[in-house]
């Protein structure tokens, strides 16, 4: 049964929104867990891992292009942020997250709230969410047609940071790459969990700049339910020396417009900006952008509070419709269709998390959620205009 979202709908008079939510501010910032993964037959990771240490290039050098299959998503999904969490801050409450998020998705939705006029018409998103326990909504993303190819770009060939990076920050763990980062804040009156890749950190202490730089050497790894190996290994880095490397053709320019919502959903206030000329990079310049990003705040303010608000009808309605414990979104040019999973469900989460945490899998009889007046849909469509409305 299809349903469509609109003022007058049952559904529609049930989202209560609150006061005005002010993402201006965001609320109780705190860094949870962090994890790196790690080269292996088997997937692995290494918690609390290690970001890359900054060691930047002093002279120009020219660079080969990145390999596409790099950036491709890590087949375990959300996996590895909950061990990662189990292992370095188990007094977490899982249960009072709102939103579950990658840094990606949230951009995603940002350009879609804000009307981006540079995304193109044509392209449309695929997301998937899931309902965890009674209240959390995960969400991520699902990669189609070229995307599914090469990772985050169907030009991604045409790129270097990968290799830039590689040139201009040393791995601090043996075969580790891709150092991943858990944070949660307060978005208006939703409590975001997020993860971001880190590319690097600084090292801000004197004394320890002439010491090797040999990377840590791996010990034994236990097994997940699933088959994740989980190394109990690495050292916690602060987030003030988290940074974010961008590299940019010389012809376009540095276009902090274009890095600021990423920046700005991860907390991180260091960027290190590299033009180059057909691979061929000048010394990277390292910036503080925290006065940036304020500004960057200010002419986003609304799309912002769009996007609060959007999350936060998202996730009412998943929890409201009984067949929407698991869906997937179609984001197309002006709406976003919700579809239920009929059949067989590929679950987000090993059977031993949804257990431990909720005390429930999901797919249970028992766990059905949701309110019996709409109970027989199973597809919802909502405007841009109507999601993304301000109270």
């Amino acid at each position: 049964m299809l349903f469509t979202l609109c003022e007058e709908d049952h559904l529609s008079q049930n989202v209560d929104l609150g006061e005005k939510i002010d993402p201006l501010k965001v609320f109780r910032f705190t860094h949870i867990a962090s994890y790196t993964r790690i080269k292996s037959s088997k997937p692995t990771i290494a918690v609390p891992g290690h970001p890359s240490l900054w060691s930047p290039l002093t002279e120009p050098k020219t660079l080969d292009r990145d390999r596409s299959e790099e950036d491709l998503p890590m087949e375990f999904g959300l996996e590895p942020l909950f061990r990662a969490v189990y292992m370095e801050n188990r007094s977490f409450d899982m249960k009072a997250v709102s939103v579950l998020a990658d840094n990606r998705v949230l951009r995603i939705l940002l350009d879609f709230a804000s009307n981006n006029k540079h995304r193109k018409l044509h392209e449309a998103w695929t997301l998937e969410a899931e309902v965890l326990g009674s209240h959390t909504v995960a969400i991520r993303q699902i990669h189609s047609g070229d995307r599914a190819k090469t990772g985050n770009s169907a030009h991604r060939g045409m790129a270097f940071g990968r290799n830039f990076e590689r040139a201009n920050a040393k791995e601090m763990i043996e075969d580790g790459f891709q150092h991943q980062r858990i944070i949660t804040y307060q978005l208006g009156k939703l409590n975001v969990l997020t993860r971001y890749e880190a590319d690097g950190f600084i090292d801000n202490d004197p004394s320890s700049r002439d010491k090797p730089t040999t990377p840590l050497r791996l010990g034994e790894a236990r097994t997940s339910s699933s088959g994740l190996q989980i190394l109990d290994h690495g050292q916690k880095v602060s987030p003030e020396s988290i940074i974010e490397i961008k590299t940019r053709g010389a012809s376009s320019g540095h276009q902090f417009g274009k890095v600021a919502a990423q920046l700005w959903f991860s907390r991180v206030t260091n960027l290190a900006l590299a033009t180059h000329q057909k691979g061929k990079f000048n010394p990277p310049k390292l910036r503080d952008v925290t006065g940036a990003l304020k500004k960057w705040q200010n002419p986003n303010t609304e799309n912002l509070n769009k996007l609060a608000c959007g999350l936060d009808r998202l996730a009412l309605v998943l929890r409201k419709v009984p067949k929407f414990k698991r869906v997937m979104m179609y984001f197309g040019l002006r709406s976003v269709t919700i579809n239920s999973n009929e059949g067989k469900i590929d679950w987000m989460l090993p059977g031993d998390i949804y257990r431990m945490e909720w005390g429930e899998h999901p797919g249970d009889p028992e766990s059905a959620h949701g309110n019996e007046l709409f109970e027989q849909i199973s597809s919802i469509e909502i405007s841009y205009s109507k999601l993304f409305s301000l109270p």
